[in-house]
């Protein structure tokens, strides 16, 4: 029986070998095939990270230079509304002079006029003086004469 199965075992080896080394082979070309995919695939992706990648840095260069000419447009209306303002300034300083020189002008008239008036009005007041110191001498003589003072003295009445 031991005899029987070696002999067995024996011829059956060598067919067992063959389609070992077959299956092997098959699964090796299986395995390439598949790293092959694989490789195929992995190289697909990165090509596409590449391109979304580059797409999104064109898209923001994009942006960038929107935003660079935005602040142009925006530095030029800055200085557009500094030099508004310098040219207000000097206007309103144009006009505060002209207005100063008007008034310096007036001035002389409203002076010479109340130059005019004062005269007047110091004749005036000069006068009312004159009118009140008559008048509260006036009344001092009279409050003097008009005081009548008792010649007899009463002093029984105040036992």
């Amino acid at each position: 029986m031991i005899q029987c199965f070696s002999k067995y075992f024996f011829k059956k080896q060598p067919t067992i070998d063959i389609y070992l080394l077959f299956e092997r082979e098959e699964a090796a070309k299986q395995w390439s095939r598949r790293e092959q995919e694989w490789n195929h695939e992995k190289e697909s992706r990165e090509k596409l990270m590449r391109q979304v990648l580059d797409q999104k840095h064109k898209q923001i260069m994009e942006k960038l230079e929107i935003l660079k000419q935005q602040q142009e447009e925006i530095y030029e209306k800055q200085q557009i509304l500094i030099n508004d303002m310098e040219q207000t300034r000097k206007y309103d300083l144009i006009q505060k002079q002209k207005q100063a020189k008007e008034r310096e002008e007036k001035k002389p008239l409203k002076i010479s006029i109340v130059q005019q008036e004062q005269p007047q009005s110091k004749l005036e007041s000069e006068k009312k003086d004159d009118i009140q110191r008559d008048y509260n001498k006036q009344k001092d003589v009279i409050a003097t004469t008009t005081t009548v003072e008792p010649k007899v003295k009463f002093s029984f009445l105040f036992y």
